[in-house]
C-alpha cells in the first residue's frame, strides 16, 4: 500500500476496469480507472496517471465520480503500442505534476500482451490435375482482419523441398465482392514426375512492418502423366431427354462441367475410373469404367423433387 504526500488516507485498491490480457497491435483501448482508500475519501479532482515501462506518462485523467466508497474516472482511451510483445505499465494515483514531470506513488503494476495483426491467407483455383512439367495458375489472397493495406507484402510459394517457385508483391487488387482481400493470379510450373505434392504459400513482410506477422498455408499439387484418351459424358434429363448444362463430372482427379449441349470432355491416361455425375436438383450418378480407348457415357439424371406433403403424411 502507498499513501499520498498528505498521509491523510491509504489507498486500498487502484485498478483499471475490464483491462484485457491480450490486445492487437496499434489498437485503441477504452478504459476506466477506480480507486478506493481508507478512511473512505472522495478523491474527485485528483489525477489518475498511467506510465509505461520506461516511466513515460501515457495518460493522465481526472477522478470524476465518488460512489459507494469508490472514486472513478470517466472512460478514456489509450493507444496500444504497435510493436508486439509483453508490456508492464503502472498506475500512479494520486499524481501531481511539477515543471512538466509527474510525481506520486506507483499504486499498481499491470501487464498485457500486444499481438500482431492476424492475416488470413487463402489459395484457390488450383487445378485438380496438372500434366507433368506444364504451367498452371492459382489464385492467392491475403486479408488483414483490421483492413490494413498490404504495403510491401510479398507472396512466396515453395515446393515440397522448400525451393522457391514464385516471389511476387501482393499488389493492391481487391478480389471481386470483397473489401480487403488482396489477391494475385500466380503462374507456376508443375514437377516433371507425376505424384501428389504439398507446396507452401506464405506472405512475407518487411522488417519495418511490426504490426503484422507472416502467414502461411499448404496446398496440394497433383501432377499426372500425359492423357491418352478422351472420356466424354453426355448428361440429359431422364424425363424431357433434354441436355443439362452445368452438371459436374468427376473422374478422380479430373473434373469438368457440361456445356450447353450437356457434354463434358475429359482427357485421361489409361486406367480405371469411378465416374461421378451430379447436378443441382438431380439425383447423382456413379459408374466404374476401365478406360483403354476413347470412351463415351450417356447419363440420364432423374429430377430430385424432394418429399411432398403426401409422402410425409402417407
Amino acid at each position: 500500500m502507498a499513501s499520498d504526500s498528505h498521509n491523510k488516507y491509504v489507498i486500498d485498491f487502484c485498478k483499471l476496469v475490464d483491462l484485457p490480457d491480450e490486445v492487437e497491435a496499434g489498437a485503441r483501448l477504452t478504459l476506466q480507472g477506480e480507486v478506493s482508500c481508507s478512511p473512505q475519501t472522495d478523491l474527485t479532482g485528483k489525477s489518475f496517471l498511467i506510465k509505461d515501462q520506461k516511466g513515460t506518462a501515457i495518460k493522465c485523467v481526472e477522478l470524476a465520480e465518488f460512489k459507494d466508497s469508490v472514486t472513478s474516472t470517466t472512460q478514456f482511451t489509450v493507444d496500444v503500442p504497435v510493436v508486439p510483445g509483453v508490456y508492464c505499465w503502472s498506475i500512479v494515483c494520486p499524481a501531481h505534476e511539477e515543471s512538466g514531470t509527474w510525481y506520486g506513488d506507483e499504486i499498481m503494476d499491470f501487464s498485457f500482451t500486444v499481438n500482431p495483426h492476424v492475416k488470413s491467407l487463402v489459395v484457390w483455383n488450383v487445378p485438380p490435375a496438372i500434366q507433368c512439367g506444364e504451367k498452371f495458375s492459382i489464385n492467392l489472397g491475403v486479408k488483414c482482419l483490421y483492413g490494413c493495406l498490404p504495403h510491401d507484402w510479398v507472396f512466396q510459394i515453395t515446393n515440397e523441398d522448400g525451393v522457391e517457385q514464385s516471389n511476387v508483391l501482393v499488389g493492391d487488387d481487391h478480389y471481386s465482392g470483397t473489401e480487403s482481400l488482396f489477391y494475385r493470379s500466380i503462374e507456376l510450373k508443375a514437377p516433371k514426375v507425376s505424384g501428389l505434392y504439398e507446396w507452401n504459400a506464405r506472405t512475407q513482410i518487411t522488417s519495418s512492418d511490426a504490426l503484422h506477422e507472416e502467414s502461411s498455408t499448404n496446398f496440394n499439387v497433383r501432377v499426372v502423366s500425359e492423357p491418352q484418351f478422351l472420356l466424354t459424358v453426355i448428361a440429359i434429363d431422364s424425363e424431357t431427354k433434354k441436355p443439362i448444362e452445368g452438371v459436374q463430372v468427376f473422374a478422380h482427379p479430373y473434373r469438368e462441367f457440361t456445356d450447353k449441349r450437356g457434354i463434358a470432355k475429359i482427357k485421361v491416361p489409361k486406367g480405371a475410373y469411378r465416374v461421378f455425375v451430379s447436378g443441382q436438383n438431380y439425383f447423382p450418378f456413379r459408374e466404374d469404367n476401365l478406360v483403354e480407348k476413347d470412351f463415351t457415357i450417356q447419363v440420364e439424371l432423374a429430377l430430385d423433387e424432394g418429399i411432398s406433403d403426401a409422402d410425409v403424411w402417407s
